[in-house]
């Protein structure tokens, strides 16, 4: 067959179309948008590499042509026969066009396949929180922390963190965590938040805090003065203690305050004699003497300390009565009246109402990472605290996902989640956190401490499970059949090679009947093939990555999309080059056999048979 002519050659000049929507327009349509997910994507690949393949097939006569008129004078009997038989195209085509589609099957296929298993492993590490997750059984965060810190001083292979993990959509996840050692152990990605880890950790964790005040013993004494009040009315101080396993706070009430003489009142703290936490002080009116018409004046109340009745007497509480920032007012409007100060607290309030005063241990609202949700806070202005009451949060950022959440969550600081709660509830739980290779040794040492360990959760396992899930096999399965695929390419090649070999070894054995050396016919077989392959190596990839550039992204990889994080679709080069060379590779030992089979079979006595 005749080339193609010098006119065409001008007007018929392939366009490459490279955007996004000519891509889509080409495979009719079935790329969808950005955000459809379809299985009905994994046709376009195979379409797109058919396109590419036809295209160039059509396009390398043309590139033969010019070499046509350089092969009579320059390059011997080899180079000559190749670009006459490219520029010819019949047979070239066809093996073009089979390694195209392989190759571009090849490479897509391996990009989705690697792409998913990346989103697998970066969702399993994200959304477990580590490479591996320890549930313990601990009498106390502080114990488990201790022996954390025991068996990691450096910090940098295991953390102990309190979680309470919820079905995702029932509430949010709470992780409380030490900012300090939490941000060496725990996954993250950098893409996740505009700050990096260890900056937002920063932000949850509030310095300049009070102690709680802790009473352990069967009485309390507090000294009180009544300084300044309307005439007519008395008083009294009561007290909120919360006793271990106590979802409420008791009310310990103290003496009546008549008249404005310092007194030391006295009330029983029952339940106590192991340790309770002193929560609060409120000053409220009780009463008003008959007859009396008071005026609406300020009552101010000084509480100068407190002791605890113990075995050994009474002994002072550090209550921090002294300290500046030491205690706040419970409510922000009433916040002028309680002053620490160096002889004592001091409360302040209108007799309509009354103060309560409670020690500066945690901030209210807690700060807080929050995740999930379509609004800068999803939650509104609450979520449920570790102890399943409802705690007030204050949003510091939200982020892409958290470390330990599934879906919506909130990641907080251990110490103040603690100290705003009142114990702990179900599903809350002490958890060890491990970093890659430390998890068996922390467990181990964990046991010989006494911390059992109760359970243990792998990454890895994790995202093994994401692919066996449907999406993750059909995504092996085509890898499988994108190998079959390059299998079968190269068998129709082998196929085509030898189809031809008869007529080809024939027109090689006229040649060498009239003085051409079998080197240079073998050269000519080569360089031939050499161009077909080099146009696959090139072309098919690029198809390849074409398609998974455009479709990858709207391939399902989980039966249920996580919300967070968000996936992302990493090409892998590496991955994509070992797995098109294997097949390229293939192919070109392929065809040196079939090559060197038709060279050495070329003989003067073909002549006699006829091409056939």
């Amino acid at each position: 067959m005749a080339g193609p002519s010098g006119a065409s050659l001008k007007t018929r000049r392939p366009r490459c179309a490279c955007s996004r929507p000519a891509i889509r327009a080409a495979t009719g349509g079935l790329l969808g948008t950005a955000s459809e997910h379809s299985t009905l994507t994994l046709l376009a690949p195979g379409l797109l590499a058919l396109a590419c393949a036809v295209l160039a097939a059509r396009i390398l006569p043309y590139l033969a042509r010019p070499v046509l008129r350089l092969t009579r004078r320059h390059g011997g009997i080899g180079p000559f026969l190749a670009a006459r038989r490219l520029a010819r195209g019949t047979g070239p085509a066809a093996t073009l066009i089979v390694l195209v589609n392989s190759l571009g099957l090849v490479t897509f296929a391996t990009a989705a396949w690697s792409s998913a298993r990346t989103n697998h492993t970066e969702v399993a590490l994200t959304q477990l929180g580590a490479d591996t997750v320890l549930s313990v059984s601990a009498p106390s965060s502080a114990a488990l922390a201790d022996a954390v810190r025991q068996i990691d001083p450096a910090g940098t292979s295991a953390v102990a963190v309190t979680a309470r993990r919820l079905p995702a959509g029932a509430t949010a996840t709470m992780i409380a965590v030490d900012p300090v050692r939490f941000a060496q152990v725990a996954y993250w990605r950098d893409d996740l938040a505009s700050r990096p880890l260890p900056e937002l950790l920063e932000s949850i964790a509030v310095a300049g805090l009070a102690e709680p005040v802790l009473l352990t013993g069967s009485r309390l004494r507090a000294s009180v003065q009544l300084q300044a009040s309307p005439r007519g009315l008395y008083y009294r101080l009561v007290a909120q203690v919360h006793v271990p396993g106590s979802r409420t706070l008791r009310q310990v009430q103290f003496g009546e305050l008549r008249d404005r003489r310092q007194v030391r009142q006295e009330a029983a703290l029952p339940g106590c004699r192991e340790g309770c936490e002193l929560r609060g002080l409120t000053a409220e009116v009780a009463g008003q003497e008959p007859g009396s018409n008071p005026a609406l004046s300020t009552v101010r109340l000084r509480v100068a300390d407190l002791q605890i009745r113990t075995p050994d007497g009474w002994q002072p509480v550090d209550a921090g009565f002294t300290r500046s920032a030491a205690w706040r007012s419970q409510e922000p409007e009433t916040a002028d009246g309680v002053r620490p100060g160096s002889a004592g607290l001091i409360l302040e309030f209108f007799p309509i109402g009354r103060i309560q005063a409670i020690p500066n241990t945690h901030p209210d609202p807690l700060p807080a990472l929050t995740t999930g949700g379509t609004q800068p806070d999803p939650f509104g202005a609450a979520v449920v605290g570790l102890d399943g009451a409802v705690l007030a949060i204050a949003p510091v950022e939200r982020t892409g996902g958290l470390p330990g959440v599934a879906g919506a969550g909130v990641l907080v600081d251990q110490k103040l989640a603690e100290r705003a709660a009142f114990g702990q509830s179900e599903p809350t739980g002490y958890e060890v956190w491990c970093a890659p290779g430390a998890a068996d040794r922390v467990a181990t040492e964990l046991e010989a401490a006494g911390i059992p360990v109760i359970g243990q959760q792998r990454a890895a396992d994790l995202a093994m499970r994401f692919g066996s899930q449907g999406p993750g096999l059909a995504l092996r399965l085509l890898l499988a059949v994108a190998a079959a695929a390059a299998l079968l390419a190269t068998g129709a090649t082998a196929i085509e090679l030898y189809a031809t070999s008869r007529r080809r070894g024939y027109e090689l054995a006229a040649l060498a009947a009239v003085g051409a050396k079998r080197r240079s016919l073998r050269t000519g077989l080569l360089l031939e093939h050499a161009v077909i392959l080099g146009a696959a190596a090139v072309v098919g990839p690029l198809a390849g990555l074409a398609a998974a550039w455009s479709v990858v992204s709207k391939v399902p990889t989980f039966a249920v999309t996580p919300i967070t994080p968000p996936l992302r679709y990493p090409i892998e080069p590496g991955t994509i080059a070992i797995a098109a060379g294997a097949a390229l590779l293939l192919a070109v030992v392929t065809t040196i056999v079939m090559t060197e089979a038709t060279t050495r079979a070329a003989r003067a006595e073909q002549l006699r048979e006829g091409p056939g």
